[in-house]
């Protein structure tokens, strides 16, 4: 019998909980640029156009032209994505620089996150005109790097093209080098 109330008392806890994790994320207030929006909405804005894109990885290189469609849009900025920092757990995480046409995010000494750095140019209207981020990880076995920038053409206000580097380091093997350089037209 105790056991069975001690189960029903957990269970009761354990909803009120996730309760609470589901108001606070309504409740959450992005304190840095909304960069996961801003990509999204690009990629929509981006349907139709054509996407001429060199990939390399380690010696092999390949080149593609494609028009991607929004999914695919968002599959090819994904990166960009991964690199929004708006998530409560990070909500204090970062140092921020907001100097005259530069916001600047910096992972405090001690924080725990992929993403090191992200800085969000802005044109003289407060529009995105580059964004730049980089990012690392590393655990007993692996280790991974990868940089990023793309540029937003001022005439248009959508991405004219970007580029994502990496490193990525698998314990006892050699490490993979990838670059993605990518023009939309």
């Amino acid at each position: 019998m105790i056991k069975k109330h001690l189960v029903w008392t957990l269970a009761v806890l354990t909803l009120l909980s996730c309760q609470s994790e589901i108001s606070n994320r309504e409740d959450f207030v992005p304190p840095y640029f909304q960069l996961e929006e801003f990509v999204k909405k690009q990629a929509s804005q981006l349907e139709g156009k054509t996407l001429h894109k060199e990939i390399q990885i380690d010696e092999t290189k390949e080149t593609v032209h494609l028009s991607p469609d929004k999914e695919n849009w968002l599959q090819e900025l994904d990166f960009f994505i991964q690199a929004d920092i708006n998530r409560p757990s990070l909500a204090s995480a970062y140092e921020i620089a907001d100097d005259a046409n530069t916001l600047s995010y910096t992972l405090k000494k001690g924080e725990k996150s992929k993403l090191k750095f992200l800085e969000i140019v802005l044109d003289q209207q407060g529009y995105p005109s580059k964004i730049i981020f980089k990012m690392s990880g590393s655990n007993t076995f692996y280790e991974s790097n990868t940089d990023g920038w793309l540029s937003v053409s001022a005439d248009s206000k959508l991405i004219d093209q970007f580029e994502v580097t990496g490193r990525q380091k698998v314990m006892f093997l050699s490490p993979i080098l990838m670059q993605v350089k990518a023009k939309i037209e």
